[in-house]
């Protein structure tokens, strides 16, 4: 008798041991759950978007988008995995020439971003993760494009243009590695990757995106001021342009750039900024882009103090002594059509007025050349 009451204690206390376990077990799922509706309800009390909505890859290479203001887990879903995938952190990577939609995921909302991937370029200057333009591009002829670029108002000289004003919404781009503008469309690769100014890394070079606009204007390479609303400022340099559906005056800063002045997690804010001077000790720099010869080149003028309003140039060879007028493409090369072998005299003009002449022989692609000096502060 007394053993089977000993079997029944066991066995009570064992089925009480049980329902105890399953209890903790519900109210645990219960705690996970109340926890993460907690979180999609605080992020709901902040504006939730993609830090892009429309983007361009290079196969074989990797953008990265952002869903701000998201606390919890982000589903990322690509429409054409043969044409890009998405990690689970929102990396894109470039698979094969097309386009594609990458979709985020949070809490029942769906977030878009169109991706265009394109073909590798035959040279790194041509990269851009935004070219700014409209997303049948791949398939518009040289004359609309002539016709949208004709749209862009040059900056010409003007001795006030450090003291305008632009205004605007500032935005950030970047990874949580820091990946954010490692190259772009100004051809600007090489001083981007230096991360800082003159060799010097007690100097950090900061850089961002502008509007189309003002980008095409002759804004590639320029050194702007930013300024939020709470007068915090940075310095930086423009290196890339963002999507022709930006308004002109926004800024995209790199993730280095942003947290300078405010935190990442603000994601948008309102700034104001104007052109002010590279802080450069060296003098301005020449570099011929690939596949230039004597019956077609192009050159790009860097590390300029002053956005460049004009390059000129004439053949030393020639009898025809006086200056041409080069044109500058969207992406900071000038095109020199028959230049000949040279030596070249280039004449370089900046927003300010101030004028330098320098003598370059043809030399290989990517070569940096030294010209004398640069426009004085």
């Amino acid at each position: 008798m007394n053993h089977l009451i000993k079997n029944n204690n066991r066995i009570l206390i064992r089925f009480v041991f049980v329902c105890g376990l399953f209890a903790l077990l519900a109210g645990g799922l219960k705690f996970c759950k109340s926890t993460n509706v907690a979180k999609a309800a605080k992020a709901k009390n902040k504006k939730i978007y993609l830090n892009k909505t429309k983007i361009k890859v290079v196969v074989g290479k990797t953008k990265y988008l952002k869903l701000v203001h998201a606390k919890g887990s982000v589903k990322w879903k690509s429409s054409k995995t043969e044409v890009a995938v998405v990690s689970k952190k929102g990396a894109v990577k470039g698979k094969k020439k097309g386009k594609c939609v990458i979709s985020a995921h949070f809490y029942g909302n769906i977030y878009k971003c169109r991706v265009f991937v394109k073909k590798k370029p035959k040279s790194e200057d041509l990269t851009s993760d935004v070219t700014g333009k409209d997303k049948d591009e791949e398939t518009k002829s040289d004359e609309t494009k002539t016709t949208t670029a004709a749209a862009i108002t040059p900056i010409s000289v003007n001795p006030n243009a450090l003291k305008e004003i632009h205004t605007g919404e500032a935005t950030w781009y970047g990874d949580d590695n820091n990946n954010g503008y490692n190259n772009g469309c100004a051809g600007l690769t090489s001083l981007i990757q230096s991360e800082c100014i003159d060799g010097d890394v007690t100097k950090p070079l900061y850089v961002c995106a502008l509007s189309v606009p003002d980008f095409q204007s002759g804004l590639q390479g320029a050194y702007i001021h930013v300024v939020d609303k709470d007068g915090d400022a940075l310095d930086c340099m423009v290196v890339d342009q963002l999507g022709s559906s930006a308004a002109q005056g926004n800024v995209d800063l790199d993730r280095k750039a942003f947290p300078v002045i405010e935190p990442l997690s603000t994601g948008r804010m309102n700034v104001s900024w104007n052109i002010t001077a590279y802080p450069t000790t060296l003098p301005i720099q020449y570099m011929f882009k690939e596949g230039s010869t004597q019956y077609w080149a192009q050159i790009q003028v860097r590390n300029h103090r002053y956005p460049i309003v004009s390059l000129e140039y004439k053949n030393s060879n020639e009898a025809d002594s006086s200056y041409k007028t080069l044109t500058k493409a969207y992406y900071n090369y000038y095109t020199m059509t028959n230049p000949g072998s040279g030596p070249f005299t280039f004449r370089v003009t900046d927003i300010l007025g101030h004028v330098l002449t320098d003598t370059v022989t043809l030399t290989a692609a990517g070569t940096v050349i030294d010209g004398a000096k640069n426009f004085p502060e």
